[in-house]
């Protein structure tokens, strides 16, 4: 998913509960994540739902969240670093939450989830699942694969040659609903990571409730 896409989904669901700069915390990690030195890291792929390494994605997000509930439970016993704690809590979130919103778009969920509807897809923008267990489990589900021959897929006219020579089905370029370039099927991915966004969120927020209280929660939202 492009930047803008990334930063659209998240203020979508975030905007009426955090401060401004608290949103833009958020959204700094989030996109942080597309980052050179990040990309050149030798674990990215978990960061992104690519070259199938779904469970260690799922496991990254995971470890996002224990991290956001730890702080919780620091920001009661260290009242006086409370809001540094929030600040590294909302990172956290912005991370997780890059991670989930490219599953949609580095997957095969959105074909998954379309070939087991009976309808029309022009009729189906008011029935979307992104959260659908069957296809979270689906036995065929799974990610792009990232070249690093891809690069030059960005290069003009060496680009568009390399396109008609060399697209392999699984690749990043063929698979991938990052842009409305791909269709009705980036609609369809944009709308999915949306509402995964907000249950990763809700989950974030009633963790920092129940470990942390109200006064941490309020620093989480508030972001000075």
């Amino acid at each position: 998913m492009y930047a803008k896409y990334h930063i659209e989904t998240t203020q979508w669901v975030l905007r009426d509960d955090f401060s401004p700069k608290a949103l833009r915390q958020v959204i700094s990690a989030n996109l942080s994540q597309d980052s050179v030195l990040r990309f050149l890291h030798p674990n990215q792929y978990r960061r992104h739902f690519c070259n199938n390494q779904i469970s260690d994605s799922i496991e990254y997000v995971e470890e996002q969240h224990a991290l956001i509930e730890s702080l919780a439970q620091q920001s009661v016993e260290q009242v006086h670093l409370a809001r540094e704690l929030a600040r590294h809590q909302r990172a956290a979130l912005g991370r997780l939450l890059h991670t989930v919103q490219d599953f949609y778009s580095h997957t095969n969920y959105v074909d998954l989830w379309l070939s087991e509807q009976p309808a029309r897809e022009s009729a189906l923008i008011r029935t979307i699942d992104g959260l659908n267990e069957d296809v979270l489990n689906h036995n065929e589900l799974r990610t792009a694969h990232w070249f690093m021959l891809e690069i030059l897929f960005y290069v003009p006219i060496i680009g568009v040659l390399l396109r008609c020579l060399w697209l392999p089905p699984h690749s990043h370029e063929a698979m991938h609903l990052d842009s409305p370039e791909r269709g009705l099927r980036f609609v369809y991915s944009m709308i999915m990571a949306q509402q995964r966004t907000t249950a990763e969120y809700r989950r974030a927020v009633h963790a920092i409730a129940k470990q942390g209280g109200p006064k941490v929660l309020e620093n989480f939202y508030k972001g000075e």
